[in-house]
């Protein structure tokens, strides 16, 4: 539902920039979660 919202309402350029800002913050937050993955494993073994 929200994302049909958000399509109808916004231009092709908006959705493309929400788009890459969505995808930039997943990133980034599976590599944050990687790092303390690896210190975890790091500092246990």
């Amino acid at each position: 539902g929200f994302i049909y919202v958000i399509r109808r309402t916004a231009s092709a350029s908006v959705w493309r920039v929400a788009a890459v800002d969505a995808a930039a913050v997943y990133w980034h937050f599976l590599a944050g979660l990687w790092l303390y993955l690896l210190l975890v494993l790091r500092t246990r073994l």
